[in-house]
């Protein structure tokens, strides 16, 4: 595997990509694609977690979420590239209402068939 480098930044959310790594796989008609994020910002303590599981199910998402020790929230999201993309779009725009989301890094994983969206423990 490569080293990741930037692709894209919006706003101040930064995109990485993961090298010449074959990112997805094929299922039905639509890729499936995984991406890992980190939210920063005011994000725990907001029903982060359980809005992003809510979101991710209803967007038909598998993965998890979990607080970070550093006060970021963490997020695995796995999924065709348009419900991905949907789960990823709410997270930029701000989550919850009651989060304020500064800064969203997203990279590019290889899938791991995961089989649903749950929250994780806490990382310690």
């Amino acid at each position: 595997m490569g080293s990741a480098t930037v692709v894209a930044v919006a706003r101040s959310h930064r995109r990485v990509a993961l090298g010449d790594v074959e990112e997805a796989t094929q299922v039905s008609n639509e890729r499936v694609i995984a991406r890992r994020i980190v939210v920063h910002g005011r994000v725990q303590g907001v029903f982060f977690r359980a809005t992003t599981r809510d979101q991710a199910r209803q967007a038909g998402v598998n993965g998890w979420v979990r607080n970070r020790a550093d006060g970021a929230v963490e997020a695995w999201l796995e999924g065709p590239v348009s419900a991905v993309e949907r789960v990823l779009s709410w997270v930029e725009a701000g989550g919850p209402s009651r989060a304020h989301v500064d800064d969203v890094e997203v990279a590019e994983e290889l899938p791991g068939g995961h089989r649903r969206f749950a929250v994780r423990p806490d990382e310690a």
